[in-house]
């Protein structure tokens, strides 16, 4: 889809990361009454937020003409003037914050590098209980790299983001971010 029919549809405000629908003239709708369906149109939905809906999965999607869209996706392309040929990944990880600072593109691989973990007995991602130790690992190119074994669960954390770093950069999803460690 292109950045004008879009825009044609709904306005963006970047800031906030939401869409509003706006009028549609009489000749958008295909019926015999395009004038009462256009009124009609404008008193349900005119200055409403539109692809609103939370998902299951957290993203917030909806319906143009019969045909599903993620807010996110429609943002970025009224923003930048062109669909994304690659993924848009939600840098603090809330699917459904989709301010303008907040996205970013990604391939597949670095989107899955800042999604959240699977939680274990332990508080932070990348680190599980094994035979009474606390175990880093960290996964790239679809392979889990054991980073070590360590006494406390925090060193586990902290040896886990020091290899997300390393490896994933700015996609890393840190268990202390801005190096803040208890």
């Amino acid at each position: 889809m292109t950045p004008l029919f879009f825009s044609s549809l709904m306005a963006c405000d970047k800031d906030a990361g939401m869409l509003i629908w706006l009028p549609r003239p009489p000749s958008a709708f295909q019926c015999d009454d395009q004038e009462r369906r256009a009124n009609w149109w404008a008193s349900r939905f005119v200055g409403k937020p539109a692809l609103h809906g939370v998902r299951l999965d957290g993203y917030r999607s909806g319906n143009i003409d019969g045909k599903g869209y993620f807010a996110h996706r429609v943002i970025w392309t009224m923003v930048t003037g062109a669909w994304p040929d690659w993924e848009i990944d939600h840098i603090n990880g809330d699917r459904a914050d989709n301010r303008w600072v907040n996205l970013r593109a990604a391939s597949r691989s670095q989107n899955s590098m800042n999604r959240a973990s699977r939680r274990g007995a332990s508080l932070f991602t990348g680190v599980t209980a094994r035979h009474g130790r606390w175990e880093a690992r960290i996964g790239l190119h679809r392979k889990r790299i054991h980073i070590g074994s360590f006494a406390s669960e925090a060193e586990a954390a902290r040896a886990y983001d020091a290899a997300a770093l390393k490896l994933h950069g700015e996609f890393a999803r840190l268990n202390f971010p801005q190096g803040v460690a208890p």
